[in-house]
């Protein structure tokens, strides 16, 4: 059973938010007969390569396994999950359903995703902000200079 995610997205080149997700799920039922234990081992890799452009960032896997309970439901018997918001790791996910003298219904489940979201703003001003730096600036210098005529001639 393999359960894989990856992301790989270009920045919006409006700089809105928005969030990228990939996420997959993969699922198993299974029987165990009695006075059976059955060791899971599960190698997964998550990589974790934000580019400069995304706030956050994100990648998980996760395994989970679970038995048929008594009086009705599932209940958890394990679970093993590796989360990164940067980097790349490789990691060993282990886990371990067993029955009494009864046989059981058992269930495994992989999960894994990748999530980049918000891309930043970018840090270099448009020019329409140079335009108007420059004609307030203008502005301010006009103003100024007219209270000092009006300052000289009241003076004079």
């Amino acid at each position: 059973m393999v359960s894989a995610a990856s992301l790989d997205h270009s920045v919006p080149l409006d700089n809105s938010y928005q969030s990228f997700k990939n996420e997959n799920f993969r699922t198993a039922a299974f029987t165990l007969s009695p006075h059976t234990l059955l060791i899971f081992t599960g190698v997964g890799t998550v990589s974790q390569e934000r580019a400069g452009y995304f706030r956050q960032a994100s990648s998980f896997i996760g395994m989970d396994g679970y038995m048929w309970g008594e009086p009705g439901g599932y209940t958890q018997q394990f679970r093993s999950e590796y989360r990164t918001q940067a980097g790349s790791t490789s990691m060993n996910l282990y886990g371990q359903l067993r029955t009494d003298e009864r046989a059981g219904q058992g269930h495994l489940s992989l999960h894994t995703y990748a999530i980049l979201a918000e891309p930043l703003t970018s840090p270099v001003p448009e020019p329409s902000t140079y335009g108007m730096l420059l004609a307030g600036t203008f502005l301010v210098g006009a103003v100024a200079r007219r209270q000092r005529r009006a300052v000289a001639r009241q003076a004079a």
